[in-house]
């Protein structure tokens, strides 16, 4: 087990990072090794891609009992068997408070108290990433894309999301104008061929005004109208608005 593992698109380590894996995510071994590679599928959102071999670890799902998202930015887990201690990110899969995981003969449990627990994951725990740094198929507090930013806090709602803003876009109920919007609804943004490209948290103000918490550049929050994402610092719009969902 890792804290966080590379899903590339290539058997390379030179390949483009897709996805990541986070702590206590399970996936299926599509295609056995292919130099000391692995095609695999992420159970949660049936996303495919590559990892190394090296970086495998085979268990039962038997096994793996009750895990919840965490809901820290930087959770703490001790393998009991060993005495390490490593830190793993927000939405890592891990066992519930005064419980353990356990793979094959290894031990693992949480050693912090999740003081985040009462946090609401839009209001309290998404702006908290603010300044995250983009990193394309990332999905951790050191770096984050779009969709791996809305996938993690929609988790924290108890919904699961599919991998990319496209197939994301697919997903829940249609809310045909924006001034039907409400706070955490997903709005989506499309380019010049009409083709989804990103994705963000919608923010209703009580003014009625609405801004959007994405992944661009970093993770920042921007004013949003019909026409799309208005960029604070430049005030110019950064992304044309296509369509709104609300995910329950």
């Amino acid at each position: 087990m890792y804290s966080v593992i590379p899903v590339r698109s290539e058997p390379s380590d030179k390949a483009e990072l897709c996805t990541e894996l986070l702590f206590g995510e399970v996936y299926v071994v599509l295609e056995e090794a292919r130099d000391g590679w692995l095609l695999i599928r992420n159970e949660t959102d049936s996303y495919e891609g590559w990892i190394s071999v090296k970086l495998h670890t085979e268990c039962n799902s038997s096994e793996i009992g009750e895990l919840r998202p965490s809901r820290r930015i930087i959770e703490w887990m001790e393998e009991a068997t060993s005495g390490i201690s490593f830190p793993v990110p927000l939405a890592s899969r891990i066992p519930a408070e005064g419980k353990v995981l356990q793979i094959g003969n290894r031990i693992f449990k949480t050693l912090t108290r999740n003081p985040g627990e009462d946090l609401d994951p839009i209001m309290g725990i998404a702006p908290s990433l603010v300044h995250t740094p983009y990193r394309w198929g990332g999905k951790t507090p050191f770096g984050i894309d779009c969709s791996g930013f809305t996938q993690n806090i929609i988790l924290l709602q108890g919904h699961f999301l599919r991998r990319d803003a496209w197939q994301q876009a697919q997903q829940g109920d249609l809310i045909p104008f924006l001034s039907e919007a409400a706070t955490g609804d997903l709005a989506f943004f499309d380019n010049e061929d009409g083709r989804i490209i990103h994705t963000g948290i919608i923010i209703k103000g009580e003014d009625q005004g609405f801004s959007i918490l994405h992944a661009s550049g970093c993770v920042r929050k921007d004013m949003l109208d019909h026409h799309g994402i208005h960029h604070a610092e430049t005030r110019q719009y950064t992304h044309r608005l296509r369509l709104i969902r609300r995910i329950s």
